[in-house]
């Protein structure tokens, strides 16, 4: 079976600003806490906020403190930015550590190639893959028609000569 070289589009050749980082700050939520002097009716107890403390006048709450647990109240509030309401927003985050960020994104060309089993032409991006059932095989050129474990033999183009060959 000859082997076919699957080059990488050079106008997909991107540098990653964050290469060589393994560290990666995700953000995973956001709270805020509010004081009002009075709420609005759009701020629903128990609904989109938590009412902590407030000072009752003949029935009327005024000085109101909480939390908003409703993400679109927080942005409600933090677009329209209603008067008399003093907004405090926590955003949360997480660190996640990993492997370091390749200097390069890119994407191979997708070409034709064919079945060594059935003989039909494949797009290399419709290859697909899959291991075998008991586990100790795996294959990334299946033939999506017949199903053939490693239907074409393929080699890909390394990014360090990609990169010589656009000049970058």
């Amino acid at each position: 079976m000859e082997t076919i070289l699957v080059k990488i589009d050079i106008a997909s050749i991107k540098q990653n600003k964050d290469w060589g980082s393994t560290q990666t700050r995700i953000r995973t939520g956001k709270t805020a806490k509010f004081k009002a002097r009075v709420l609005p009716d759009y701020f629903v107890n128990d609904k989109n906020c938590f009412i902590t403390s407030w000072q009752e006048n003949n029935g009327v709450k005024s000085n109101i403190e909480g939390e908003i647990i409703s993400v679109e109240l927080i942005e409600k509030c933090f677009n329209e930015k209603p008067e008399g309401i003093e907004l405090i927003i926590d955003f949360h985050s997480d660190v996640i550590n990993h492997a370091p960020v390749p200097k390069y994104s890119f994407t191979y060309e997708n070409i034709d190639v064919i079945c060594c089993e059935c003989g039909e032409k494949i797009m290399t991006n419709d290859l697909e893959s899959n291991e075998s059932e008991d586990g100790e095989y795996y294959s990334n050129k299946i033939c999506p028609k017949c199903g053939e474990f490693d239907c074409c033999s393929l080699k890909y183009e390394n990014i360090d000569d990609a990169v010589k060959r656009a000049g970058l």
